[in-house]
Formats: C-alpha cells, sequence, structure tokens
C-alpha cells in the first residue's frame, strides 16, 4: 500500500481542515494531447470554444519536455476552466471528498485514493449510488462504488447516506 503523501499528487490549499487534491490520471482531464511530426497539440472542442496549443520539440529541447508542457497546459488549463473530474479533497486528515458530476459529493476513506484515482465517478441517470464504467465481457458496464470495494450488490447505509461509503458507514449485505 502506498503512503498517503505518495497518492495525494498535486494539492493546494483549500481551507485549513481541507486539502484540494488534483487528480494524477490523465483521463480526467478534458482535451486531448496529440502528437504530430514535430509537436504534441492540446486540444479541446466544445459547442462554446475550441482551444488549441502546440508544443514543438525543438523548441522545448525534447520530446519528452514538450509532452511534459502539454500536460502541464492541459492540467493547469482544466484547473482554471473547472474541468476536472473528481477533484478530491482530503477533510480533517480522516477521510476523503470526492466531487461528482451535479453538484454531488461522495465520502470515502483515506485508504480508497486508489479506486479514486482509476476511475471516473459521477451519479448515473437512475441510481442514487455512485458509479463508474467497466468493461466486461467486451460491454460497457455500470459498476457501484459498493460493489467494486465491498464486493456486494447491496448495502445498509447505518446514517442513511448513499453518498457515504466509508468503513464506519457501510454494512455489506451479503
Amino acid at each position: 500500500m502506498e503512503s498517503l503523501s505518495s497518492l495525494l499528487g498535486s494539492k493546494k490549499d483549500f481551507d485549513e481542515n481541507m486539502i484540494m487534491i488534483l487528480p494524477k490520471n490523465s483521463k480526467k482531464y478534458v482535451g486531448h494531447i496529440r502528437e504530430f511530426d514535430n509537436r504534441y497539440t492540446f486540444e479541446y472542442i466544445s459547442q462554446d470554444m475550441k482551444v488549441k496549443e502546440l508544443f514543438y520539440f525543438e523548441d522545448l529541447g525534447s520530446k519528452e519536455n514538450a509532452y511534459n508542457s502539454a500536460q502541464l497546459f492541459q492540467k493547469k488549463w482544466c484547473q482554471n476552466n473547472n474541468m476536472i473530474t473528481n477533484v478530491y479533497y482530503v477533510v480533517n486528515n480522516e477521510y476523503i471528498l470526492v466531487e461528482l458530476n451535479n453538484h454531488h459529493k461522495m465520502k470515502v476513506d483515506l485508504e480508497d485514493i486508489p479506486y479514486i484515482e482509476e476511475y471516473n465517478w459521477r451519479i448515473q441517470n437512475n441510481s442514487p449510488f455512485p458509479s463508474t464504467f467497466q468493461l466486461m465481457d467486451g460491454k460497457r458496464t455500470f459498476i457501484t462504488f459498493h460493489k467494486m470495494k465491498y464486493q456486494v450488490n447491496r448495502v445498509h447505509f447505518k446514517n442513511n447516506d448513499k453518498l457515504d461509503l466509508r468503513s464506519e458507514n457501510v454494512i455489506p449485505i451479503h
């Protein structure tokens, strides 16, 4: 198990009780970085905006430097435009608060950071539970956080909060 400090990645103070964590997983940042002959290009296109930034190998000293610069630009641009999936916060060094879609937030244990980093969590249309996609038998399938962590389909929430997935609040039903 990695230490908490090695899992946190880049961070900045949010307030004195919370530390904002920017995910390490590049899939959580919008836009694409593509390689062309002598450069990397960061590009984001939506109905409302188009962003394109070029990073030339020669100007930055190497192909690796160009890629690192493109990644840094992507992360900073996404942060400035609030376009990062699952930004999370360490609260009082006790638990993790994870931003989901539509202003939902889920609480998880500190040791759940690998789950948060690896997958994009959200509230799906007809479910009150945070879930993600996984490929199963070649098909995209929803899997809930509690099924992934506790390996059960059903759980009971002691405080009735379905977004509080900390071990102290969840009772797996076998």
